[in-house]
């Protein structure tokens, strides 16, 4: 399975950030003062980096599970099965809005193109391939 570059791109910043986030958090957790004693403030707020640290903690998961989810997520999309007498034999994302499906109902096959103002059908002659 090859990659596309931008992914593996995104993969490696968002691998850089949570690595970047886990060394600091481990550096600031070694540094904490001593356990508090009665007498002391027990509500204590985070300094500004550790809050800054963890926006970017969860922004880079939620671009990583971003990139994920579009790169796995058509495979879930893929080609229905068979129902019937109508079947989708193939099936383009063209780009801009613009899908063109192969579509068999019964012997007859035809071209569904699908924008965003309407659709178009093209039936094709019995000599003519699918796509």
């Amino acid at each position: 399975m090859t990659r596309a570059p931008g992914l593996r791109r995104r993969t490696a910043l968002c691998t850089s950030v949570v690595m970047l986030g886990v060394t600091t958090l481990a550096r600031a957790q070694q540094s904490l003062p001593t356990p508090l004693t009665q007498g002391d403030d027990a509500v204590a707020l985070p300094g500004v980096g550790r809050v800054i640290l963890a926006f970017l903690l969860v922004a880079g998961l939620a671009v990583f599970v971003v990139a994920v989810l579009r790169r796995v997520l058509p495979r879930f999309n893929a080609l229905p099965a068979a129902s019937g007498k109508l079947r989708v034999l193939n099936r383009m994302n063209l780009g801009g809005g613009l899908r063109v499906y192969a579509v068999q109902y019964e012997e007859q096959i035809v071209l569904l193109a699908e924008g965003r103002h309407g659709l178009a059908l093209t039936p094709l002659k019995k000599d003519e391939k699918a796509p």
